[in-house]
């Protein structure tokens, strides 16, 4: 039986020809892709239930075999040769990498959540310091707290010298213009810092 949920080069276009000759003669910039971190994953890991995790909870064996083939192509592909290759070969100039979903650590203890995404924000520094020319960070925030969430923006653009930061719209059971979380908005909507994942739900309660 064909698998009908897949990934693979858009129909949408004809395939085969470089991507430099077919993209405009003007700078492209690659704004959605990710690094992981794995120091940050050992930190969380004994404070994390996965299940707490709506896109790991109601995923049934198919998506969960489609993720874990996804997710043996992506570390497959995700030294700097094979990152800048493939950029290349897509005729994308320049790219900004922020955290996946996965690692924006709204379900842990706020000590722990702050101290690792210091620890993710720090691991994409590290990997875009590799090739500042083609390579742009985009951090995230400890959302269970707007004051240290807007210190860590500070941070993340003052001294990783980052573009911003990205985040889910929600967490657990509170949006994020919920209390103690304006402060966050102030900060990066004043500064043209704050971005939001397009893959954002990660409460199973939807609250606006």
């Amino acid at each position: 039986m064909a698998q009908w949920n897949k990934y693979e080069a858009s129909k949408a276009r004809a395939q085969g020809r470089p991507g430099r000759e077919l993209r405009p003669k003007i700078i492209t910039v690659d704004f959605h892709s990710h690094v992981g971190v794995p120091e940050a994953a050992e930190l969380v890991k004994p404070h994390l239930d996965a299940q707490s995790n709506p896109l790991a909870r109601f995923a049934d064996a198919a998506t969960r075999a489609l993720n874990q083939q996804q997710e043996a192509d992506i570390k497959a592909r995700g030294g700097l040769d094979k990152r800048l290759a493939d950029l290349d070969a897509m005729g994308v100039d320049m790219q900004v990498i922020m955290p996946p979903p996965p690692q924006c650590y709204y379900a842990v203890p706020l000590d722990i959540a702050v101290k690792a995404t210091e620890v993710v924000n720090d691991g994409i520094a590290a990997f875009v310091a590799q090739r500042p020319d083609r390579l742009r960070g985009f951090g995230s925030v400890p959302m269970l707290n707007g004051n240290e969430a807007a210190k860590e923006l500070e941070r993340c653009v003052t001294k990783l010298d980052f573009k911003g930061c990205t985040g889910a719209h929600q967490r657990q059971r509170q949006g994020v213009v919920g209390p103690g979380l304006r402060t966050l908005l102030e900060e990066g909507r004043g500064a043209g810092r704050a971005g939001r994942h397009p893959l954002s739900a990660v409460s199973t309660h939807r609250t606006v």
